[in-house]
């Protein structure tokens, strides 16, 4: 076990990978959570001296504007260059085309086959909710970057459960895993500021720097729009 701290508050994240998983799935988009739990597992891979093999994966790579593998990439070699072991791990891309609870399962099927792996985490935070709202969205502004639909829609809620059998959420996923195979979201129980603290408490932000999770629509790649939730979500966490 180990753990993640943050400079935000006291609270803390424990991490636990039981031994029987010797391989285990990291998804990381380029963005913030998912490389601050990279680095972690790194850290964490790096003390057990390559006790699991890593295999990480990223969702909607080169057909979308903002190319997720891209950034991914950056942010593995930052983790790589920082970390300077060398580490047991493969690195592959896939189409995400629904992200709704099966289907998510469902579109890991090429990553099951190819790796037998029997544990997948993501980075997935939860957001610090005022009803079903952000806390940027103000119903009184006329000049609202996103809807409120919009807003509602990528809400997390710090209630979901951390820890999921595969086989449960989606009984087909045995044909392609093998039993006991979960999906482990740790950090759904904090936000992006205690994301930013953890960043800074750990003196990583040049990696926070290197992350980017714009998913606007301009075509350039290191250009954010300002304007999408994940841009809006971002600065709230340093200020």
């Amino acid at each position: 076990m180990f753990e993640i701290k943050s400079n935000y508050n006291n609270n803390r994240i424990n991490i636990y990978i039981p031994p029987r998983h010797k391989t285990i799935c990291v998804s990381v988009s380029g963005g913030t959570d998912s490389a601050l739990l990279l680095w972690n597992i790194f850290q964490h891979q790096k003390d057990t001296n390559n006790a699991f093999k890593v295999v990480i994966y990223t969702t909607a790579p080169r057909t979308k504007k903002y190319f997720n593998f891209y950034h991914s990439l950056n942010v593995q070699n930052w983790i790589f260059d920082y970390t300077q072991f060398d580490h047991d791990y493969s690195w592959c891309t896939f189409h995400r085309y629904n992200s709704q609870s099966s289907e998510m399962y469902t579109q890991m099927k090429a990553i099951g086959l190819a790796y037998n792996p029997t544990l997948f985490i993501s980075g997935r935070t939860s957001w610090p909710q005022s009803g079903d709202l952000p806390p940027f969205w103000d119903s009184n502004r006329n000049d609202q970057k996103i809807s409120k639909t919009e807003a509602i829609t990528y809400t997390r809620n710090i209630d979901d459960p951390v820890m999921e059998k595969l086989q449960d959420a989606d009984p087909t996923a045995r044909t392609w895993f093998p039993e006991d195979s979960f999906y482990y979201t740790p950090m759904i129980s904090v936000d992006k500021k205690w994301i930013r603290g953890s960043y800074e408490y750990y003196g990583i932000t040049d990696l926070w720097n290197t992350t980017r999770s714009c998913e606007g629509e301009q075509p350039i790649l290191q250009q954010t729009c300002g304007e999408c939730w994940w841009c809006l979500e971002r600065e709230w966490a340093k200020t």
